[in-house]
């Protein structure tokens, strides 16, 4: 899957005749098991794989410029986000959103760098939720708040200006109560998973740090994304989701996600082909 392949292990698959399929995979440059300067890691990988399943052509090309044949099977996360659609939202959290007092704004997968650039920032016109990525930094995003905030494992819904929800499995749902998303990951190694709320219909910010992830390119072409270098482009773009900028574009970010999906099944029928080999 992607691209984190290791010799030995193509090695020995190549040694047993298994069919080998990568898929998901994403090439902005050029592997380095498929260099010229490693000719016999090269002969292993090239002779071992039996189909080299990208994303999307950019990755295609990289692959051809290396002089590897690969195909375009897609990628694999349109079909997890697709799935998200009519999410059941958690009763106590229609509750939490009933309370609120101001438009909400969920901070998904935060980290504790995240959670100090958007204390910098204006977002007091936001019923802030900040939902950490690590549930053992929860006390760490609470602090760049001062601990002025409200927990939801430990109070009942009420009005508050910023709610910690250190809970696994719930984020996906509160992408729909959101009037502004900012995905976390962005002022660390790489923002997290976009799609999630993107198939709700919402226009996300994130942190610098979003290139690495294919779909976010597009994501950003298409005007469904905004990438935030500090505090001051976060406060611009609350703005804007604060003015309703955005609610044009909701069904076109759900449209777009759905007609992105599919590559599960184009996977399958490439690997059923593969073991018949």
């Amino acid at each position: 899957m992607r691209y984190d392949l290791w010799p030995n292990h193509i090695a020995g698959l190549k040694k047993f005749n298994v069919p080998t399929v990568v898929i998901g995979m994403s090439a902005p440059k050029t592997p380095w098991y498929l260099s010229p300067l490693l000719p016999l890691v090269r002969r292993t990988f090239v002779s071992a794989v039996h189909v080299w399943g990208m994303v999307d052509d950019r990755d295609a090309a990289t692959m051809s410029s290396a002089g590897v044949h690969s195909v375009v099977l897609g990628n694999p996360k349109f079909d997890y986000a697709a799935s998200l659609v009519d999410t059941a939202i958690p009763e106590k959290f229609i509750r939490w959103s009933a309370a609120q007092q101001k438009p909400i704004l969920v901070v998904g997968s935060a980290h504790e760098t995240d959670a100090i650039v958007l204390a910098q920032s204006v977002h007091s016109a936001y019923s802030v939720w900040l939902v950490p990525h690590d549930l053992k930094e929860a006390s760490k995003l609470s602090n760049a708040f001062n601990g002025k905030i409200s927990n939801s494992l430990t109070e009942e819904p009420q009005n508050t200006n910023v709610l910690l929800i250190p809970e696994f499995g719930v984020l996906r749902a509160l992408y729909t109560l959101a009037d502004a998303v900012i995905v976390g990951g962005g002022f660390g190694k790489a923002t997290h998973n976009v799609l999630e709320a993107t198939v709700q219909g919402k226009v996300a910010a994130c942190g610098p740090n979003w290139q690495s992830i294919p779909e976010n390119k597009s994501l950003v072409a298409e005007g469904l994304l905004h990438p935030a270098e500090n505090h001051t482009h976060w406060t611009g773009y609350l703005q804007k989701a604060l003015r309703g900028d955005f609610v044009q574009k909701e069904e076109q970010a759900r449209k777009w996600v759905l007609a992105h999906s599919g590559a599960c099944d184009t996977m399958i029928e490439t690997l059923e082909q593969a073991v018949e080999l």
